[in-house]
């Protein structure tokens, strides 16, 4: 019996705790925008950035394709052939 006297008053902060978390994501706009987010998942633009100073295309290094994956292979070997 003495045992449900303390899981009574556990429950009982724990709810109280729970309810102060819940005021304050409500007050501090956490629930305003909720499908903004989902939505610019999906109108992500996925155009390559090609202003002067950013990563563009002529500012990234060359992909890897089949010729910079071969390269890399003798490399790796030590040049032995």
């Amino acid at each position: 019996m003495e045992v449900t006297f303390v899981l009574v008053a556990i429950t009982v902060v724990l709810v109280l705790a729970i309810a102060v978390v819940l005021l304050w994501a409500v007050r501090s706009g956490q629930f305003e925008d909720l499908e903004g987010p989902a939505w610019r998942v999906v109108m992500d633009d996925d155009r390559a950035d090609t202003r002067p100073g950013t990563m563009g295309p002529a500012a990234r290094a060359p992909d890897a394709g089949a010729h910079g994956a071969a390269k890399h292979e003798d490399s790796t070997h030590g040049g032995d052939a």
